[in-house]
């Protein structure tokens, strides 16, 4: 095996898709897994035989590759906006049941032109701003969404299908009581819209949103139809730190000492292009008393908290726990699935389809 490499622990992974297929099934809500975590249809099939009901994509070129290895159920979570995209999206409507997110008319105007002569009809749901400030309709204006959901109506091979909300902003807030209480009442915005438009006439089939560190709150809201969690299937450092009694550490990436120039530091093969950094150090597994600092695309060092002597010598393999999986996989073409010390699969990644 060639350093730097990703590897993802099979019975980690397959006790974690159990345990939230369980907690969906208790709950009695529907789950639509992220794919953005893994990008790995292998894993998206494990999920949908484990009882999700289909997947959530990003974005088109992760849908693409989700319908190319025969996944069927599909809802697009990022508006789309382009001929050229919106080309791509016609044409893979013919192949699987596809469901996109808009927050605009514009948006509602070129799907519709886009699909004027495909055989099939398009799922569509309003996406609702609900505390993040990302894309997504002011709550507070009915007006607008109401007028919206009548647009949509207007297309013959468009369809309304309800709503997604999604409480990012909170899904890693560190405190369980605060976090719980800004969800439900971050949601509580979103159900606020989907009462008034029913009462409109227009009812909803289907409200989505969550997160892996909101699953066991807004699984449990009244009028949510299904969540989208998505890094409970790997976990990383950083949702370990408020879900890791739920979800096992699965995934790891293995980097080599190359260089030990002084007794205090040691210089490792994985650098920028080999682990994230943005949520912060990944955890060297084995060395809790160890530090990591990305010096470069590829380089890392690794020294003793204490700034002491470190132990560690040219040619160790040392594995590092992310402290963002979804970036740090998306570093890699495979991940390499170990079960027992054995290596049982390599599986491939959607690298990159970022459009």
């Amino acid at each position: 095996m060639l350093t730097p490499y990703a590897v993802i622990d099979m019975d980690y992974l397959e006790k974690n898709i159990g345990t939230m297929a369980d907690i969906t099934s208790r709950l009695e809500i529907n789950l639509r897994p992220h794919f953005k975590t893994h990008k790995s249809p292998l894993i998206a099939q494990k999920q949908i035989a484990a009882g999700a009901i289909g997947i959530t994509c990003a974005t088109l070129g992760e849908a693409e590759i989700a319908v190319n290895n025969g996944l069927k159920d599909i809802l697009i979570s990022r508006e789309i906006v382009g001929t050229g995209k919106l080309s791509l999206l016609a044409g893979l409507a013919r192949h699987a049941d596809l469901k996109v997110v808009v927050d605009d008319p514009y948006q509602v105007t070129q799907l519709s032109a886009a699909l004027a002569e495909s055989p099939v009809k398009l799922g569509v749901l309003i996406e609702i701003n609900i505390g993040q400030n990302r894309c997504g309709i002011d709550p507070g204006n009915l007006t607008a969404i109401i007028d919206l959901i009548k647009l949509i109506n207007q297309h013959p091979k468009l369809t309304f299908l309800g709503f997604q909300g999604y409480e990012g902003h909170l899904v890693l807030h560190p405190n369980e009581d605060e976090r719980t209480t800004q969800v439900e009442e971050a949601n509580a915005n979103l159900m606020n819209v989907v009462k008034a438009v029913a009462e409109a006439g227009y009812p909803a089939k289907i409200v989505t949103g969550g997160g892996t560190g909101t699953t066991l709150i807004t699984g449990k809201i009244e009028g949510m139809t299904e969540i989208q969690p998505g890094t409970y299937a790997t976990m990383d450092a950083t949702y370990s730190k408020i879900m890791g009694l739920f979800f096992a550490p699965a995934l790891k990436i293995v980097t080599t000492i190359i260089s030990k120039p002084s007794a205090e530091r040691l210089i490792v093969d994985a650098g920028s292009k080999a682990i994230s950094t943005d949520y912060g150090p990944p955890e060297i597994i084995g060395h809790s008393d160890w530090v990591y600092q990305c010096i470069g695309d590829e380089y890392g060092i690794l020294r003793h908290v204490n700034g002491q002597p470190i132990a560690g010598n040219i040619g160790d393999e040392i594995s590092l726990y992310p402290a963002h999986g979804c970036t740090t996989i998306n570093l890699y073409d495979k991940i390499h699935g170990f079960r027992n010390g054995i290596l049982e699969i390599v599986m491939p990644i959607g690298r990159g389809k970022s459009f």
